[in-house]
């Protein structure tokens, strides 16, 4: 089967750090869901939880997209004290490992964050500096306590997509393509669903889906 990359229609998705295996991937289709968000490891961390080539085909072959994020850091990390380039280095490397196509996003984590607006705005320009280099798009999740005003998200470097949790937060000009729900579980499985529609510019985040 051959896979592409293309654009994410108005659909709804789930995101789950949980390993998925075939298994999962027909009753989330029954469910209505078009698509699957997944991990990507941090430096130092072990990626057993997180995609690998198995789930990949797994999950496209079944016809479910795929788009993946990394890892967010402990609850009040300071990106001061974090390397960007080298935590974007970590999930492109462990993208390209799974068979993750150039061309898809991959989605940084802000949230949950102690330090200053502007080492956070240095961490996600770095990050997505590293990301677009190797072929791939950068987007952001933005989550809980991120030091950012709507307007610096918007203006965050290389990033081009932005992905809401279940809080009410914004994004200036752009807004969001994808917005978090309520946590679920099916087959025993923790998931967060999320709506897919294109966002204030007319856009939705790159995927990667079977042809």
């Amino acid at each position: 089967m051959a896979y592409v990359v293309g654009a994410v229609p108005a659909c709804k998705l789930v995101d789950t750090s949980a390993k998925l295996t075939a298994a999962i991937v027909g009753p989330l289709v029954d469910a209505g869901y078009e698509g699957v968000v997944r991990y990507l490891h941090l430096p130092g961390m072990p990626g057993t939880w997180d995609i690998d080539p198995v789930e990949l085909q797994a999950l496209l072959d079944g016809g479910l997209g795929l788009m993946l994020v990394q890892h967010v850091r402990y609850p009040g990390w300071d990106p001061a004290k974090c390397s960007g380039a080298e935590d974007a280095g970590t999930a492109i490397a462990s993208a390209k490992v799974a068979g993750y196509l150039a061309g898809a996003h991959i989605f940084v984590d802000l949230e949950g964050i102690s330090g200053s607006g502007d080492a956070t705005t240095q961490y996600a320009a770095d990050w997505a500096a590293a990301v677009v280099a190797a072929g791939y798009k950068a987007g952001c999740y933005v989550g809980y306590s991120v030091p950012l005003t709507p307007a610096q998200l918007y203006a965050l470097e290389n990033i081009d997509s932005y992905w809401s949790d279940a809080g009410p937060r914004s994004v200036a000009t752009r807004g969001f393509a994808i917005k978090q729900r309520a946590e679920m579980h099916l087959g025993g499985i923790p998931f967060d669903p999320d709506d897919v529609a294109p966002d204030l510019l007319g856009d939705t985040p790159m995927w990667m889906i079977a042809q």
